[in-house]
Formats: structure tokens, sequence, C-alpha cells
């Protein structure tokens, strides 16, 4: 479920909230005091991890998945696929790449 604005039921602090693309997050900090970025946006952005003051560990529900419809779930070209992708190598290049944006949850 895709939360919005208007979903916020209290706000004693009386912060004011503006939504924008999140594309748009990084280029914002700028202009905002602070602001929720996705990790891949973080990352493309080249953001450093240690101005993050909060970040989702690999436990997060939005850990990016790989899944396959029920009749494919056999399927031996995305199983290799699966395979690779949560190979060491893999896991090397996010971790020097990403710079803690983007965590291997494997």
């Amino acid at each position: 479920t895709e939360l919005t604005i208007n979903d916020i039921t209290e706000n004693p602090k009386h912060l004011q909230i503006l939504e924008l693309e999140a594309a748009q997050l990084p280029r914002s900090l700028d202009d905002t005091t602070a602001s929720v970025i996705n990790a891949g946006y973080a990352n493309s952005a080249k953001l450093a991890p240690e101005l993050a003051i909060a970040k989702e560990d690999n436990t997060s529900p939005y850990v990016n998945i790989i899944a396959a419809r029920e009749e494919d779930k056999d399927n031996p070209t995305y199983k290799k696929f699966v395979q690779i992708f949560q190979s060491q190598p893999v896991k090397d290049y996010i971790l020097e790449n990403c710079k803690g944006n983007l965590e291997p949850a494997w």
C-alpha cells in the first residue's frame, strides 16, 4: 500500500511535509531539513551513507526480492539467475560500489 501525505493523522511538531518525486529527493537536500530517500537514488546521487540519520537494515519489508509466477518457480534459467545474483562477486560489487547505501540481503 502506498502512503501519501493524506495518511498523516497527527503532526504535533507542525512539520511542513512536501511530497516530491523520488528522483528529486537527493537534489532537494539543500532546500529541506531532512528527506526520506530510497537507497537506489541515494547511491546514484553519491550521497555518503554517514549522512543518513536513519537507515533500514536488510530485515526491512521493502528489501528487493526476485520473484516468479508459481508456474515458473522451477524454471532452470531463473534458478541460475538467482544463483549468480546471490554470489560473492555480486555481493562484493554491491559492498564496494554502493558504499553502505545498499546492503546485500542474502
